[in-house]
């Protein structure tokens, strides 16, 4: 029942009444309005921020001061429905069931408080019926909708059609939509715990491999010793075009490959001026403005489809010698031992910088080539195996996180 126009269909038994018919609709508290008036007292403060996706967080519950009027226009019971008034659009309708968590709490002027009849209606049904695709549709066919994000008004709400069998059916569905969501989020915890262990599995054999004992018996050189970091060319933008050769920046370089959606050009025929700056399949690139995100360390190795491309400044790429094996340095590069020494230099005007001699001049363990060709093959081996069961625990997350909206379609739908 994803239309708002399926209401001719209604389950045996059900019927459909407006909102505003049935049900009373109040707004908030404006903040600080009550600060310029006398003989105001200390309350809890429901927030926006404090409603979030069909959940309470009254972890940071603060206090405002309301005239005993306000108080009592705003004092929230336990069975209030809770609704904010805008939000993200794919959010919006999305609601909860006041329960009394506070002893005493009022709401702020962007929240919706809807309080029903008891002896007729569930409200932990009703907000499952808001939280739905019909809900969902409702509310975006109403929505006066801006950039990003989407509001209703009080009419809105009042006109909204609600869809209801009788109290006990209302309580019957709702007990068994909240057993049937509890279990849905265990498994979702439980799937975004086996995603998280899959995603750190490279990072655990990183620490395995250079933090035990028998790597710090390795001999250390300096990187230096190794590779030299090149630093791209300063190309001026005015020089760019809207084709020819691609040129290598920050923006490109992510965890472990390259991202080609935002390119910059330089006209083919200026290629050959800067031979020296011309990228090949297997070099070792590094962002070095900002080299350690959220993601990770921006690192990564050049395939055929990245070229041709050129080095722009602030991004090094590593010469290699023969003294080392190419993989090995890659794989050292990702460790958590080269991340604590590159995060640890100073910032220059507040961006985190590093500087092509501070890469050579972090420390390396390097053991024998045999060892170093072993630790490339088996770091290959766990991150291809990790990648593999990323894609099936992303697959197993994306299947739980279309239970909820199947099962809330099943129990208004009157198939539960």
């Amino acid at each position: 029942m994803s239309d708002v126009q399926s209401i001719n269909k209604l389950p045996a038994g059900w019927q459909c009444i407006k909102l505003g018919d049935v049900g009373e609709v109040g707004s908030g508290v404006t903040l600080g309005r009550a600060l310029r008036r006398s003989v105001t007292r200390s309350v809890p403060y429901l927030r926006v921020a404090n409603v979030k996706d069909g959940q309470l967080d009254l972890s940071y519950v603060k206090d405002i001061e309301a005239t005993e009027s306000e108080i009592d226009k705003c004092r929230l019971e336990p069975g209030d429905l809770l609704l904010t008034e805008g939000g993200d659009p794919d959010k919006l309708g999305r609601g909860t069931v006041w329960k009394g968590e506070l002893p005493e709490c009022i709401h702020q002027n962007h929240i919706f408080r809807v309080r029903f009849p008891k002896d007729k209606f569930s409200p932990e049904f009703l907000s499952g019926l808001m939280s739905s695709e019909y809900g969902k549709a409702y509310f975006l066919a109403h929505a006066k909708q801006t950039t990003g994000i989407a509001s209703i008004n009080q009419k809105v709400l009042k006109a909204f059609p609600l869809l209801v069998p009788s109290l006990p059916e209302q309580k019957r569905i709702a007990a068994l939509l909240s057993k049937h969501m509890a279990v849905v989020e265990k498994a979702r915890a439980a799937a975004e715990e086996r995603l998280k262990a899959a995603k750190e599995l490279p990072l655990a054999y990183l620490r395995q491999v250079f933090e035990n004992e028998d790597a710090r018996g390795w001999p250390k050189k300096k990187i230096g010793d190794f590779a030299k970091v090149q630093s791209g060319y300063a190309f001026k933008s005015e020089w760019f075009a809207k084709s020819g050769i691609r040129l290598l920046r920050n923006a490109n370089v992510s965890q472990g490959c390259l991202d080609w959606n935002d390119a910059v050009y330089l006209p083919e025929d200026r290629r050959t001026e800067f031979a020296s700056y011309e990228l090949t399949e297997g070099d070792i690139v590094l962002s070095l403005d900002r080299p350690w995100v959220s993601n990770g360390l921006k690192v990564s190795r050049l395939s055929d489809s990245d070229l041709p491309c050129l080095l722009l400044q602030r991004v090094g790429r590593f010469c290699v010698n023969d003294n080392i094996d190419r993989d090995y340095l890659y794989t050292f590069l990702n460790s958590p031992s080269f991340i604590d020494e590159i995060t640890e230099h100073d910032q220059s005007l507040g961006v985190p910088h590093v500087s092509p001699k501070q890469v050579e001049g972090i420390s390396i363990p390097v053991p024998s080539r045999a060892r170093q060709l072993e630790v490339a093959r088996e770091m290959m081996r766990r991150k291809t195996t990790a990648e593999r069961l990323v894609v099936i625990h992303e697959e197993e997350l994306t299947a739980i996180n279309s239970l909820p909206a199947a099962l809330l379609r099943m129990a208004y739908s009157g198939d539960m």
